[in-house]
């Protein structure tokens, strides 16, 4: 079977000039069956507090990405089906490109970007590559796409990724009594 999927990130915070304002983000996901139809549509809030230490929107992109397919494997992949394949769009182009044109030369180089410097999010490339070698990942392709344009699902995905995160940034509040 084929589907389609678009994922965003949203932060709140990001590039702060205090240290001690917290960073709250959010991702959304948008999974679309053959006939164009949204078969689930998820929204998730992370703060520094979590699972993600050092928040930022390419974190929160990549986030996405790596949540879409566990959620696809776990919870939607057909496993009756001979073949399911999966095109991801996102409207980061450090997700894309970093997928399509730099995980391998990354890989090569230890890591390290053409400067030495040791490659940002190292541990997030690592899980999205270990998943996609799961023999329960499908097929997937990523793709760019235009973000906050007229793409119906995209324009989806990132309004359940400012959901997300002004979840978290409420649970914060009430917890924090701000």
């Amino acid at each position: 079977m084929y589907y389609s999927c678009y994922c965003d990130g949203a932060i709140k915070n990001n590039g702060r000039k205090n240290p001690d304002s917290p960073v709250f983000g959010g991702i959304g996901i948008v999974f679309i069956n053959q006939k164009r139809e949204i078969i689930k549509e998820v929204s998730m809030g992370f703060s520094e507090e979590g699972k993600y230490k050092h928040i930022t929107n390419n974190v929160m992109e990549l986030a996405a990405l790596i949540n879409s397919l566990k959620i696809f494997v776990s919870k939607i992949r057909d496993y009756n089906a001979n073949y399911d394949v999966i095109d991801v769009y996102s409207d980061s182009e450090y997700v894309v490109k970093g997928w399509n044109e730099r995980l391998y030369k990354w890989i090569r180089n230890g890591w390290c970007i053409n400067s030495g410097d040791e490659v940002s999010n190292k541990d997030m490339w690592k899980e999205l590559l270990s998943i996609s070698k799961s023999s329960k990942c499908p097929t997937f392709r990523v793709y760019h796409v235009k973000g906050h344009d007229k793409n119906e699902f995209n324009n989806i995905a990132d309004e359940l990724a400012v959901k997300g995160k002004e979840s978290i940034i409420k649970q914060w509040e009430i917890k924090n009594k701000k």
